[in-house]
């Protein structure tokens, strides 16, 4: 099956592998040139399996730091036309034209943001939830029909569905700050970026926040004040073990806290293992790599004797807490991830 549409048409196709394929070489093409730190994502309907779609790869690029020209001209430098910033199409717009076919839709969004959220919830949503993603299919179906030739109309009559979906599951969604708690090498930001990636929310390492560099740290009144700042966003997805009492407004904000039950010599294992293969890990020293160290060894060793009573009596066990246990981690994270993608308003 080709990939591509004349300008201001609009087909609806079954789905294709071939559109996959073609998303992974283009990614493998952008991350080579791109010359900002970005992450590079599938969306739209043609990353959903089994969906119907227009055959336009839509692709988002969430930099790093606010939109700049260099970025703009990096990405032009890839083959891409530049279109603007177009808020009714989600960000700066480029496309990338073959003999006057339109194969590739870009749009270059801050990562984290409101647009970059609303790319990664709908395109997991419709992965997740088998009745928005038939409801949608059928109503694109319908559109092409009518605006076979009206591009620009068949965006605008999608966009009522589209609002409902956004208001009920990322606006109106009743999990939107999420507190992840656990031992050193628990898995803590893996798990944040692993949630991070299926919702698209902001994500704070609080060890990289602490952290800084070796032996550095923020004094008392610039750590609380970084953050107050984080518990004011609207949403956010907070790791670490950084809580002196019940009174923190991280415990009483969040919606969903997840503790990483992990045993001691799993948590030392761990930990020694990192350190002598040097893996580089998010958070400890700004995401450097982890240097054998006595102070760190002996958390991971007295931890679990220490301080995960204490934690588990602050946060508390109530019905927003959940306790993950280690043998059953990657099974309960998923289910997790589903149970936020798929619970809209009350």
């Amino acid at each position: 099956m080709t990939v591509g549409l004349k300008e201001n048409t609009v087909e609806i196709h079954e789905y294709s592998d071939s559109w996959r394929y073609k998303y992974l070489k283009e990614e493998s093409r952008l991350y080579e040139t791109l010359t900002f730190p970005c992450k590079v994502e599938h969306v739209g309907s043609t990353s959903v399996e089994g969906m119907s779609a227009k055959p336009i790869i839509d692709i988002a690029v969430g930099s790093d730091s606010e939109i700049c020209d260099s970025m703009i001209q990096s990405v032009t430098s890839c083959g891409y036309v530049y279109y603007g910033c177009r808020d009714d199409m989600g960000g700066h717009i480029f496309r990338k034209h073959v003999g006057g076919i339109t194969t590739h839709l870009l749009h270059l969004v801050k990562k984290g943001g409101d647009q970059w959220s609303k790319y990664i919830l709908l395109k997991n949503l419709l992965r997740e939830n088998p009745n928005v993603r038939q409801e949608y299919s059928c109503l694109k179906k319908s559109l092409s029909e009518a605006y076979s030739n009206n591009r620009s109309g068949y965006r605008n009559a999608k966009s009522k569905f589209l609002k409902e979906v956004y208001d009920n599951y990322l606006y109106g969604r009743r999990i939107k700050k999420i507190s992840i708690f656990g031992p050193i090498c628990s898995g803590k930001s893996t798990t944040a970026t692993l949630i991070s990636n299926a919702i698209g929310e902001q994500v704070y390492h609080l060890d990289e926040l602490f952290w800084k560099r070796e032996h550095i740290f923020p004094t008392k009144q610039e750590w609380d004040s970084q953050k107050e700042k984080m518990y004011c966003s609207e949403r956010w997805i907070i790791d670490g073990n950084y809580i002196r009492s019940q009174q923190d407004r991280r415990i009483s904000q969040s919606d969903l806290i997840l503790y990483l039950d992990t045993p001691t010599v799993v948590v030392i294992y761990r930990f020694v293992k990192a350190c002598f293969l040097n893996q580089k890990r998010i958070g400890i020293f700004g995401g450097q790599r982890d240097n054998f160290n006595i102070m760190l060894l002996s958390n991971a060793v007295l931890f679990n004797f220490i301080h995960r009573k204490r934690i588990l009596n602050l946060i508390g066990l109530s019905k927003n807490v959940v306790v993950v246990r280690y043998y059953r981690r990657c099974g309960d994270i998923k289910k997790i991830i589903k149970r936020i993608l798929n619970e809209g308003r009350e």
